[in-house]
C-alpha cells in the first residue's frame, strides 16, 4: 500500500468533503481529524494539524491528488526556517531556512514531505534533492566546538538560535510575502528584531511546518545533522536520553577537551 501526505489548507475542509463526496467517497468521523473519506483504492484523512494523508493503489492516490491540487493554487512566496540538533547532546546545531516563490509552493506542497523525523533515509534523500533543486536553501552548521563557544559566549541557547535565524534572514535579496520561524520562544523582542531583517510578512509561529518551506527547512536540517554523524570516527547516540548521558559522562571523565568536538558541553553540567 502506498502513502502520500500533505499540508492541507483546512479552511477549505468542507470545500474537498464536497469534491470527494461528489466522487463518490464515503465517510467516517476520525480521531484527531476532521473525517476521512475512503473511495475505491484510496482512503484520505484530515487531521486537526492540516496533514492530509492518502492510503491506497498509487494510481487512485494520484487522481485524488489532481483533485487536491485545486485548494493549493492560492499561494505566496515563503522563506521557512527551522533547526535540527537542538536538543541532542552530540552532534552540531544546524539552522536551515528555505526560500520557495509562489509558483513552487504547490509543487512543494504536492511532494508529500512528512515531519522529517519520520521519513526514512531514502525519503530523506529524494526530497532532499527536490528541495535544493526548487528552492533557494541557506543553512548554518555550528559543529560542537563552535556551538560551545557561541554558548561559553552568551550563555543562552535561544540567544544562538536568535543571532543564526538573524544571520540566515539577511542572505535571502528581493521581496518575500511570508517569512516564517518555527517558533523557539514567544519573546517579543526576539519578535521585533527577527521582524526588522525580514523582507517580508514576519510570521513566529508554533507547530509552523504546516507551511511548505518551513516542513522543508526542517528536513534539510535533519539530512545535515544526520549526514555529521555518519562523517564521525565514534559511534555517538542521537538524543538526550540515558546512552547519551553515558557516553558523555564516560567522555567528559577520560578526555574533556576531547570531548568537546562532539557534544554539547552545557548538557548533564551537574551529572
Amino acid at each position: 500500500m502506498a502513502s502520500h501526505s500533505l499540508n492541507f489548507p483546512v479552511e477549505k475542509a468542507d470545500l474537498l468533503r464536497q469534491e470527494l463526496d461528489g466522487d463518490g467517497f464515503s465517510f467516517r468521523p476520525l480521531q484527531y481529524g476532521y473525517w476521512q473519506a475512503v473511495g475505491k483504492g484510496v482512503s484520505v484523512s484530515l487531521y486537526h494539524s492540516g496533514r492530509l494523508v492518502l492510503q491506497g493503489e498509487d494510481g487512485a492516490i494520484h487522481e485524488v491528488l489532481e483533485s487536491v491540487k485545486v485548494f493549493l493554487t492560492e499561494a505566496s512566496s515563503q522563506i521557512g526556517c527551522d533547526e535540527c540538533g537542538k536538543g541532542d547532546v552530540f552532534g552540531p546545531l544546524v539552522m536551515v531556512a528555505v526560500g520557495v516563490s509562489a509558483e513552487n509552493v504547490v509543487k512543494l506542497q504536492m511532494m508529500g514531505i512528512s515531519e522529517s523525523k519520520k521519513a526514512t533515509p531514502n525519503q530523506l534523500g529524494e526530497w532532499y534533492q527536490r528541495i535544493r533543486s526548487l528552492c533557494e536553501v541557506e543553512e548554518l552548521i555550528w559543529e560542537p566546538e563552535a556551538y560551545n563557544d557561541l554558548y561559553e559566549r552568551y550563555r543562552n541557547l535561544n540567544t544562538i538560535l536568535t543571532l543564526g535565524y538573524e544571520e540566515l534572514i539577511r542572505r535571502f535579496d528581493g521581496k518575500w510575502d511570508e517569512v516564517v520561524v518555527d517558533a523557539y520562544t514567544q519573546d517579543e523582542k526576539t519578535r521585533e528584531m527577527l521582524s526588522k531583517v525580514s523582507p517580508g510578512k514576519f510570521i513566529l509561529e508554533t507547530h509552523a511546518e504546516r507551511y511548505p518551506a518551513v516542513g522543508a527547512a526542517s528536513l534539510v536540517a535533519r539530512k545535515l545533522f544526520l549526514e555529521w554523524f555518519e562523517r564521525q570516527d565514534k559511534d555517538l547516540p542521537k538524543g538526550c536520553g540515558q546512552a547519551a548521558k553515558d557516553l558523555f559522562l564516560q567522555m567528559r571523565a577520560s578526555d574533556a577537551k576531547g570531548l568537546r568536538r562532539y557534544a554539547k558541553m552545557h548538557f548533564f553540567s551537574e551529572g
